[in-house]
């Protein structure tokens, strides 16, 4: 059974940006880490969409099962840059909402 994490994230104009890793090496560090679960199928899918308005994107990553999920999400290389984002969100009006789904 493969699980789906979905993050939303809500601008409040479509002239505040959403949060960007700034930092080279951990945006590098990320995404070889990302790209490695791919290649091992352990994330089997993603989708990314922004609304009409521009404002909302929404996320959703799906893993092969719900221990892959647990290990990703468990990963320092994936939490590093959260208290980061989270800060840049709430500095700038930003809501964020996330959920994970065991699909059948």
């Amino acid at each position: 059974m493969s699980t789906t994490y979905t993050q939303v994230f809500v601008r409040p104009t479509a002239n505040v940006s959403l949060y960007q890793i700034t930092d080279p090496a951990i945006q590098k560090q990320r995404t070889d880490y990302v790209v490695g679960l791919k290649t091992n199928g352990i994330i089997i899918g993603e989708n990314s969409t922004v609304s009409d308005d521009q404002l909302t994107l929404t996320f959703e990553r799906i893993f092969r099962d719900r221990a892959a999920y647990d290990s990703y999400i468990g990963n320092t290389i994936i939490t590093q840059s959260w208290p980061a984002r989270d800060a840049y969100n709430k500095a700038n009006g930003i809501t964020y909402t996330e959920s994970v789904v065991d699909n059948e």
